[in-house]
């Protein structure tokens, strides 16, 4: 193993210090943008991968000074292509601003049906070549439908987006997150025996392996605390919610409805528990989701105003 692969800069990400450039290996850099939060940890990493040319993985939120930042980290190097692990507004907003700065086409698993759209599809398997790197698209479905994760080959190591994120667990959010492709996907990584991740928030993560074998085990016991709820008779989400996550503050339990309702219907696929829709709720619009102060680009679904029951 080379010494890139064997020392990376395990430095967790400070919010105070956005915008600074970090170099992890002498083929990562990364710069962390200044959009800390309860959902996204101390900001979302944006990594320069290569040495000259370079890519730009996940330009993150719309911010001139991020953009600023991530240019400097560039340090006039060709700039070959931007990539973008999915489409949620803190790794993609800021998709529009870097296209027109650095005159460069963005890649993604999903191209014109996205929100916001990249030029090129990129599918799983395809290969980019920047200068020392080879970086290979690995599809990732679970946290969002078209979610990609990229494998460094020379470094053997992951960027994971939000697949894997450092000292948080990721959001489910049905329809476009499904739990059993999430869960699926873990374990098509964890068979890779792959060195470390490079998450889209936090800091690089050195043992992969326990860290995907311990989200696992942490969905299985959040999965068994549901099939608990159910049978104690509880069968709206809401109310699971408030059993299965009562360790959790109050005010993130909105967020948590789309997690459980996620292990809800990997079971109904599953044939163990089914639902019934609500007829006088599931005809109502979807509203936005509201967490503290915070409005959250998720919408709830009619499925929320379900009761499940075990079959």
């Amino acid at each position: 193993m080379s010494s890139q692969i064997s020392s990376p800069d395990l430095s967790f990400p400070n919010p105070e210090r956005a915008g600074e450039i970090e170099q992890l290996t002498p083929l990562v850099r990364r710069v962390l943008a200044a959009n800390p939060s309860f959902m996204t940890g101390p900001g979302t990493n944006t990594y320069v991968v290569g040495t000259d040319p370079v890519l730009i993985l996940d330009p993150g939120p719309d911010r001139e000074d991020h953009l600023e930042a991530v240019t400097r980290a560039v340090d006039g190097r060709e700039v070959k292509a931007i990539m973008l692990t999915h489409d949620h507004g803190d790794h993609s907003l800021g998709c529009d601003m870097f296209r027109a700065h650095f005159e460069v086409p963005i890649y993604s698993k999903r191209d014109t049906a996205g929100k916001r759209p990249a030029d090129r599809p990129f599918p799983n398997g395809a290969v980019m070549v920047v200068g020392g790197a080879r970086l290979r698209g690995v599809h990732t479905p679970g946290h969002a439908a078209e979610h990609l994760c990229f494998l460094l080959e020379e470094e053997h190591a992951l960027f994971t987006g939000d697949h894997v994120m450092a000292g948080s667990t990721v959001v489910i959010a049905p329809p476009n997150g499904n739990m059993a492709d999430y869960l699926g996907s873990l374990r098509r990584l964890i068979k890779m025996d792959l060195s470390h991740l490079y998450p889209g928030h936090g800091g690089v993560l050195p043992d992969p392996s326990c860290e995907m074998e311990g989200i696992i085990a942490h969905r299985e016991a959040r999965e068994s605390s549901v099939l608990s709820a159910l049978q104690a008779g509880d069968t709206k989400i809401a109310d699971i919610v408030a059993r299965v996550y009562a360790d959790v503050q109050e005010f993130l339990h909105p967020v948590a409805r789309y997690t459980v309702l996620a292990h809800l219907q990997k079971l109904e696929e599953e044939g163990r528990v089914r639902s019934v829709p609500d007829p006088d709720t599931a005809a109502e619009p979807p509203r936005v989701v509201q967490v503290g102060n915070t409005e959250l680009p998720l919408r709830e679904p009619p499925e929320m105003k379900a009761s499940f029951s075990f079959i």
